[in-house]
């Protein structure tokens, strides 16, 4: 980072205190303030270069090697669009380290603009653009919305086509709630290709939720055995099962929370190490979820009575809505509480949704202790 008077840089461990405000107008228009150790680790915003001065591409320079050195080998750099990559290649050395640097990529135009780039980089190609696009050499990070859509055999067939070396599960996520707003209006009801979305996405970030190709097919053989193990008759039974199992299985990290453990907040910590927090508990039984074909949302908020953020699910069932925690669960489990956050409506939640997405969760659907529903 680029500071005022002299470095401030603090090591504790592996966390790094960061006291002072980035100097590039680029940078400095996401993270804000004093950004915590969350916004740093975990989301990296699409880089639109502010402005074309020498000065800017020197402090942008400055911060970008400080963000690589705070998240070391979790380092993402991404680009929404190859016109913004073009100026950070030929006004810095930034591009002297290739590994963490992302570029969306989404026709077959814009991979042939990119290729007379010459850089070895990562790309980001949605699965159903793959074939369209037919990349060639480069190394390919497979964006999916869930791990239905991708299943080992099809990962397989696809990597012995494509250098695939990466899998994005989740879309990229949008920084303001306008603009996922709009990208929604836009494509459901004007149907706006992927080409004209570019101006949408430039308030875009993406999260650590990549994995090699080996660990995704072992999540991917995980949740099918956390569904196999739990399969009853009934669907809810199997998916009212599979929460109980998660909850009562996977420990709430107050470690992570503290330090920011990125494999706590997406599927490897409550997959290989039974630790999670809430939004990891949330992302796991959403892809559990997909699998059982049933939709299902993440959404977040904070508490009604309280300023502390929150990350749960929301999920369908026979064309209602309802919340389910299973963070909340954890809890009431651990500390003996006699109640269920098991498809619940909004007014029992402690949390209230400031998701774009999030639906109006009116019902309650109770399970009696003989595996008979109640509505």
């Amino acid at each position: 980072m680029y500071l005022k008077d002299k470095p401030q840089l603090e090591w504790k461990g592996m966390k790094l205190k960061m006291e002072a405000k980035f100097k590039s107008k680029t940078i400095s228009n996401y993270y804000t303030g004093n950004p915590d150790n969350y916004i740093l680790s975990f989301h990296h915003y699409n880089i639109v270069v502010d402005n074309d001065s020498k000065e800017e591409y020197y402090l942008l320079e400055k911060d970008i090697e400080l963000l690589r050195k705070y998240n070391k080998e979790n380092s993402i750099l991404y680009f929404s669009d190859i016109y913004n990559l073009k100026k950070i290649k030929y006004n810095t050395n930034i591009c002297h380290n290739l590994n963490d640097i992302y570029l969306r990529i989404r026709n077959k135009k814009e991979y042939e603009e990119f290729r007379k780039l010459d850089l070895d980089i990562n790309i980001i190609i949605e699965l159903n653009d793959l074939e369209n696009i037919q990349p060639t050499q480069n190394k390919i990070t497979l964006q999916i919305d869930a791990i239905r859509e991708l299943p080992v055999h099809k990962l397989k067939i696809l990597k012995m086509k494509y250098n695939i070396v990466n899998v994005l599960l989740g879309q990229i996520q949008y920084i303001t709630n306008e603009y996922a707003v709009l990208l929604d209006i836009l494509s459901n009801q004007f149907g706006i290709e992927k080409s004209n979305q570019l101006e949408l996405e430039k308030n875009n970030n993406v999260t650590n939720d990549i994995y090699d190709i080996s660990t995704y097919i072992k999540i991917y053989n995980c949740i099918e055995k956390i569904i196999n193990q739990n399969k009853k008759e009934d669907l809810v039974e199997t998916i009212y099962s599979i929460f109980l199992d998660l909850a009562n299985n996977i420990s709430y990290d107050d470690d992570g929370v503290k330090n920011t453990k990125i494999e706590n907040q997406n599927l490897i910590g409550p997959l290989f190490y039974k630790k999670a927090v809430c939004e990891g508990y949330s992302k796991l039984f959403q892809q559990i979820l997909s699998l059982l074909k049933v939709k299902s949302l993440v959404v977040s908020g904070c508490g009604r009575n309280v300023d502390d953020g929150h990350v749960w699910n929301q999920v369908e069932i026979n064309g209602v809505w309802y919340n389910v925690d299973i963070t909340a669960q954890n809890y009431a489990i651990y500390n003996n509480e006699d109640w269920n956050m098991f498809l619940r409506e909004d007014k029992i939640c402690r949390y209230q949704s400031s998701s774009p997405f999030a639906k109006e969760c009116l019902k309650n659907y109770y399970i009696c202790e003989n595996n008979k529903h109640r509505k």
